[in-house]
């Protein structure tokens, strides 16, 4: 810093953008930095949230998923299953529940993996 007889390292959850910064810059949302002296940060991978700048990645989840530099971790969209942060489409013949994929039931039918089992009509 300006006015400083010594250097001083960037804490943790910040950086130094060059050797000649003046000064250390917060990492931005998502990203994060878990050493002293940081140039960069690092963004958050995805199938995993980072809640702060000066700790690592958490793995999101069974039922929710997650894009490269979040902060949380989303509930997985209908038709498809989350596990370990990964998002899989869930195929034709199966409907979603509580974020598993299920196999449709003798007697129903499922035309869409996003929609719930349709009960077939009598005689059908």
């Amino acid at each position: 810093p300006a006015g400083s007889d010594s250097c001083t390292a960037c804490p943790t959850g910040t950086y130094g953008p060059a050797y000649t910064a003046s000064a250390c810059e917060i990492c931005p949302t998502g990203y994060y930095s878990l050493t002293n002296g940081s140039l960069s940060c690092t963004a958050c991978s995805p199938g995993s949230y980072c809640p702060s700048k000066n700790s690592g990645p958490i793995a999101c989840a069974s039922g929710t998923t997650s894009t490269a530099a979040q902060t949380s971790c989303s509930t997985c969209p209908a038709g498809y299953t989350c596990a370990g942060g990964s998002m899989s489409s869930c195929p034709m013949g199966s409907y979603t529940s509580n974020g598993d994929c299920v196999t449709c039931p003798v007697g129903s039918y499922c035309p869409n993996p996003t929609l719930d089992a349709y009960t077939c009509p009598t005689g059908t």
